[in-house]
C-alpha cells in the first residue's frame, strides 16, 4: 500500500481552499479523490503552506503522513535543477535520510520512511516523503493541552535531554529542532518496568528537511560542536517560549550537557 500511496499521479495532489483537518480536495483535473482510491479508507489535510503539503492517509495498514514539496517558479525551479545533485539533496531527501539514521542507531522506532520525486526535463518539480504515524502528540500540542510539563514527569524530560543528546550523538544537526517537531508517546502498560534503557515515554523526531549528517571523524569538530549548542539553544527558547516549567527544562539541560 505504500507504493500505491506514492504512486499517486504527480500534480494530483493540489489542495484548494481546504483547512486543515478536512479532507483535501485534489485537482480535478489529476485524477479523483483520495476517498476512490482502493484500500484508503480516511484522509485529511493536516498543513499547508505555499511549497508544501502534508496529508493524513489511513488504510488497512494504518494511518500514514504524505508530505508533499512543490517546486513551482523560476526560482524554485533553479533549485530544483541542483537538487540531488553533488549541490544538495531536496528535502524530501534530507528528512528521510535523518530518519533513516536515527532508526538505524535505535535513538527512535521505525517510521517506514519512503521517498518519491519527479522530475521534468531533468528538473526536480515534486518530493514526497512518506512516513507511518508515530501515535503520539507533538510536544508543542502536549504543552498547550497540559501547560508547564506538558502532562509529563521530571524522569520524561530526562529522558527528552538523552533523545536530543542521542540524536546528536547519532550525528543529526537539525535547526529544526521545535517542540512542535518532535513527537511523545507513552510506552504501552505491559511494556518493560521504566527505567535508563525503558524511559516512560519514548520520542520521535520528525519535520528534519533542514537536517544534515555530520561526516564520520568530525563529530568532535569545532564547527560541530557549534551547530550542536545551536540546536540545544533553539530547542531551550521554544520550550520557553510554550511556557514549559523551568524545572522541566533544566532536567532536559541536564541530560543534555552532562547525564
Amino acid at each position: 500500500m505504500r507504493r500505491k500511496i506514492l504512486s499517486i499521479p504527480w500534480g494530483g495532489l493540489e489542495v484548494e481552499d481546504g483547512a486543515p483537518g478536512r479532507a483535501p480536495r485534489p485537482a480535478a483535473s489529476k485524477f479523483g479523490p483520495l476517498a476512490d482510491w482502493p484500500g484508503i479508507r480516511d484522509r485529511a489535510l493536516v498543513r499547508r503552506s505555499s511549497s508544501s503539503c502534508v496529508l493524513r492517509i489511513e488504510d488497512e495498514e494504518g494511518t500514514w503522513f504524505l508530505k508533499t514539496y512543490w517546486y513551482r517558479g523560476l526560482r524554485a525551479a533553479l533549485r530544483g535543477a541542483f537538487r540531488n545533485t553533488v549541490f544538495a539533496p531536496s528535502r524530501a531527501l534530507r528528512e528521510a535520510r535523518a530518519l533513516r539514521r536515527l532508526q538505524e542507531t535505535g535513538v527512535q522506532p521505525a517510521l517506514d520512511v519512503e521517498v518519491a520525486e519527479h522530475r521534468h526535463l531533468g528538473i526536480l518539480r515534486e518530493a514526497r516523503i512518506l512516513t507511518r504515524d508515530f501515535g503520539g502528540a507533538d510536544l508543542a500540542r502536549r504543552l498547550e493541552t497540559a501547560p508547564g510539563d506538558a502532562g509529563l514527569d521530571r524522569d520524561a524530560w530526562t529522558g527528552l535531554g538523552r533523545f536530543v543528546r542521542a540524536m546528536h550523538d547519532a550525528g543529526v544537526r537539525d535547526p529544526d529542532l521545535v517542540a512542535r517537531n518532535v513527537l511523545v508517546r507513552e510506552r504501552p502498560g505491559d511494556a518493560v518496568l521504566p527505567d535508563r534503557e525503558h524511559p516512560p515515554s519514548e520520542f520521535a523526531k520528525i519535520d528534519a528537511s533542514s537536517s544534515w549528517i555530520v561526516a564520520e571523524g568530525r563529530s568532535r569538530a569545532r564547527a560541530d560542536e557549534a551547530a550542536r549548542r545551536a540546536d540545544v539553544e533553539r530547542f531551550t527558547r521554544d520550550l520557553e517560549r510554550l511556557g514549559a516549567a523551568a524545572p522541566c527544562i533544566t532536567a532536559m539541560r541536564a541530560a543534555i550537557d552532562h547525564d
